[in-house]
């Protein structure tokens, strides 16, 4: 198992982190067999000092590590805020590999140095030390001072979206920055550990991602996808026309929108000329759906039953109308 040490130092040693000021926090990080595997100094021009440190190691969570002591330092180095007093708490949070997260500073008009720090079950933390003088009202020389800080991570639920039958959407969870964040969506998003998604539903799904940031404090966030089926649409089997004829086409679905392949745009159109035909039509919601039809020309039979001609009485003629029609109808009734 590794073990990680806090170490008060100013001189080289055997460091390999450098000195960043007077005297830094200096935190290694040793194997089962005492070997150093990290060290890394945190500080800034002045005094900077840990006494207490505790492993954020949480279910679902990788390691990291949080530090506690003074910095009498002021805004430089590793320290982004100016100093409260002559000493302020300094806490830090560091990954796993010892790079520094986040880092704050709190304190009064004199000099605080923390002492001791627990994380709570809520992912709180609960502050002391022996030197006090913020409070209103002092009790001696020395106070201790102890109070929580909440971890305050709380992202809230997406906007619900839309899609129509076939598409796809794009599932955010957090936007924005979020350093060092994990991410873990439900089986609807595949179980995926990825910040956004790509989901092509074919029904209506919810969606939810725990969020876990560098603290390892976690927050859920949720989002419905609602589905909507494309409208329908069938201009039917592709058919023949004859000259002189039209053909009604029906884009099947009233109230929406309609493209043509002609250019029309109304709800039924008539051609009266082969060819292919096509539509477009978008209905509520902004889904669409298209359909098309191939109208062939219909082949005109054929038939010469001859020149006029006289008959006398008794005579007969026969009168052949060919082998090129399906149907046949003469005006004595006959149908062959």
């Amino acid at each position: 198992m590794d073990s990680l040490i806090l170490i008060q130092v100013f001189l080289p040693n055997n460091k390999t982190a450098p000195n960043i000021g007077g005297e830094d926090y200096w935190a290694i990080k040793v194997n089962s067999a005492g070997t150093i595997t990290w060290d890394q100094s945190y500080g800034g021009a002045d005094l900077d000092r840990s006494y207490s440190v505790e492993v954020v190691d949480l279910t679902d969570c990788v390691t990291n590590y949080i530090f506690g002591g003074i910095t009498s330092s002021g805004a430089n180095g590793d320290v982004t805020d100016t100093n409260i007093g002559a000493g302020d708490y300094w806490i830090n949070f560091v990954d796993a590999s010892g790079n520094l997260i986040w880092e704050k500073n709190y304190g009064g008009d004199q000099y605080e140095e923390i002492r001791d720090f627990r994380r709570n079950s809520d992912g709180s933390y609960t502050i002391s030390d022996n030197h006090g003088d913020v409070p209103s009202t002092n009790y001696g020389v020395f106070d201790n001072w102890a109070f929580k800080l909440s971890y305050n991570f709380s992202i809230p639920d997406l906007v619900d979206g839309e899609v129509c039958e076939g598409e796809s959407i794009t599932l955010t969870a957090i936007t924005g920055t979020c350093d060092n964040c994990t991410y873990q969506w439900d089986a609807n998003g595949g179980n995926a550990s990825t910040n956004s998604i790509t989901v092509s539903p074919i029904t209506t799904e919810t969606y939810t991602s725990i969020v876990t940031n560098a603290t390892c404090c976690p927050d859920t966030t949720s989002v419905t996808v609602i589905w909507h089926p494309s409208p329908t649409v069938n201009l039917g089997a592709d058919t023949e026309i004859c000259p002189g004829e039209s053909i009604p086409l029906d884009a099947t679905t009233p109230t929406c929108t309609y493209a043509w392949s002609t250019g029309v745009a109304t709800l039924i159109i008539n051609p009266t000329m082969a060819g292919t035909y096509s539509v477009m039509i978008t209905c509520e919601f902004g889904c669409t759906n298209t359909d098309k039809i191939i109208i062939s020309p219909r082949i005109i039979p054929t038939v010469d039953l001859g020149n006029n001609t006289t008959l006398c009485a008794g005579d007969s003629l026969l009168l052949d109308a060919g082998t090129g029609g399906m149907n046949y109808n003469w005006p004595t009734g006959a149908t062959a």
